[in-house]
This record gives structure tokens, C-alpha cells and sequence, in this order.
């Protein structure tokens, strides 16, 4: 655990527990490698919970208050705008994708939105590509942060954005 991580649990007022400094330190840390939440067994004073507190929790997962709203924000969006019929067809050349890519081609013509996930080299900018390749009509491209969309934009050669942008999101 970095001397930050252990900064920011003793920051938030987590106490002199080194147990809770070091599962805050934990939170910390994963939130900064993309993870919104992560698994917590200590007991955490409840002094840290809540809406204008630093943590929220959701069963045994702990957040960061900032994560806890934006997945939630996330999710509004998402049901609000997947319950939209889509306006979108596509060709059917598929030459060069595998069964699961092609399976995610029939998710993207089923759904008004679609997440493609999934770790580094495994086709996500390849499937975009074939996605845009044969799509008629809108696509909008976004990525979690912005150097992905940065590296989204330049491997696929249209406009992408951040999650955040293109869902005009601002903490009120």
C-alpha cells in the first residue's frame, strides 16, 4: 500500500484502526487502477457512510462516494436510453471476427446501446471498426476515460468521447 493510499484513509478520518487504514488504503488504490468498488471485511466506523460522507456501501462492496454516484448515474442513463427501439442496421460482412464478435454484432443490432468490453487484445477496437464498417445510420463511440477515447478515436478514425461527456454529466 502507497504512502497516498494511506494518506487519503487517514484523511477521510478513518481512525487509528490499522485494519480500516489499510481496507481504506485498499479503496484507495483499486479505484485508481479503474475498479468503482471493492470487497470489504473489516468493520468500517459508520461515520464514513453516507450521502455527503466519503464511502458508500452496497452489501460487503465499499465505494468511493464520487464512484457510487456515477455508477448509479451510469445505470439511470443506460435503462433510460437501452429502453429506445434501435435506429440502426447493419451489413452483414463479418469476414475476420470471431464467434464471440460476432455475437456482440447481433447485440449491437438488438440494442439501442451497447458495451463492449474486455481486456487489452481482445478485439474491442477491431469489433468497433466492424461495427462502424457496416453500420447505416448514427454511432457515437465512448470510452471510460480520455486517453481511451483518445485511442479509440485514433485507431477507429471518428470522433469518440468520455462516458461522462457524452452523457453531459455533472455533479450537482
Amino acid at each position: 500500500i502507497s504512502q497516498v493510499d494511506y494518506s487519503f484513509a487517514q484523511c477521510i478520518g478513518a481512525g487509528e484502526d490499522e485494519s480500516v487504514l489499510l481496507a481504506l488504503s485498499r479503496l484507495s488504490a483499486k479505484s485508481r487502477e479503474g475498479n468503482l468498488c471493492v470487497p470489504i471485511e473489516e468493520k468500517l466506523p459508520e461515520r464514513l457512510f453516507g450521502e455527503k460522507r466519503p464511502l458508500m456501501r452496497k452489501g460487503k462492496l465499499v465505494y468511493l462516494q464520487r464512484n457510487w454516484y456515477y455508477e448509479n448515474l451510469f445505470l439511470e442513463h443506460y435503462g433510460r436510453l437501452n429502453k429506445v427501439k434501435p435506429e440502426k442496421d447493419f451489413g452483414d460482412d463479418a469476414e475476420g471476427l470471431l464467434g464471440e464478435q460476432r455475437d456482440a454484432i447481433k447485440c449491437v443490432r438488438n440494442n439501442a446501446v451497447s458495451l463492449i468490453t474486455g481486456g487489452p487484445g481482445t478485439g474491442k477496437t477491431f469489433l468497433a471498426k466492424s461495427i462502424i464498417k457496416n453500420s447505416v445510420g448514427n454511432v457515437v463511440l465512448a470510452a471510460p476515460t480520455g486517453k481511451a477515447a483518445a485511442n479509440l478515436q485514433r485507431s477507429v478514425g471518428i470522433s469518440a468521447l468520455t462516458l461522462h461527456s457524452l452523457l453531459k454529466v455533472r455533479k450537482g
